[in-house]
């Protein structure tokens, strides 16, 4: 068990946040694919832990971003939780994602919030030619998570993201 700080908790979107935390100690090495099981603070009637995707790793500042849809009263206390609050959290858990050196084209595609830990798997591999409808007007860097917003009707899914 790890103990990690929130730096921030924000709405990206109706039911949709983004929860930046810090380690306490050094940053385990972290790959695209993997998530953390985050251990509900303040209730002890919630006793699974909420399975949370990866998005970002800044390896220098020891954070990590995840991208969580609110489902129920596990991820509404999450969402409630402000900056210095402290989470228990196992990570990392799971298969990382698999791209072969050899690989110069791909199409990753995602959708909803299954979107959110394609992001890192992007920016884990920069070498890949980007489609303008996948980079941002600065050149081969991936489209930003904040940019994505609500479908009408309130779902929220991201966008299709291809890399050529």
């Amino acid at each position: 068990m790890s103990q990690y700080e929130v730096i921030a908790n924000q709405p990206l979107a109706t039911g949709i946040f983004s929860m930046v935390v810090r380690a306490a100690g050094d940053l385990p090495a972290v790959l695209p694919g993997q998530f953390g099981h985050i251990k509900v603070p303040g209730s002890d009637a919630l006793l699974l832990r909420r399975p949370i995707s990866f998005n970002r790793v800044d390896r220098e500042a020891r954070t990590l971003e995840m991208v969580y849809q609110v489902k129920g009263e596990g991820t509404q206390r999450l969402s409630t939780l402000q900056p210095g609050a402290a989470i228990d959290m196992l990570a990392p858990l799971g298969r990382p994602f698999a791209v072969e050196p050899r690989v110069r084209k791909a199409a990753i595609v995602g959708g909803g919030i299954g979107a959110a830990p394609l992001m890192m798997l992007l920016e884990a591999h920069p070498t890949l030619p980007s489609t303008p409808s996948s980079a941002s007007a600065a050149g081969n860097s991936p489209i930003n998570w904040r940019s994505f917003r609500p479908f009408p009707g309130g779902s929220f899914s991201a966008p299709t993201t291809a890399r050529w």
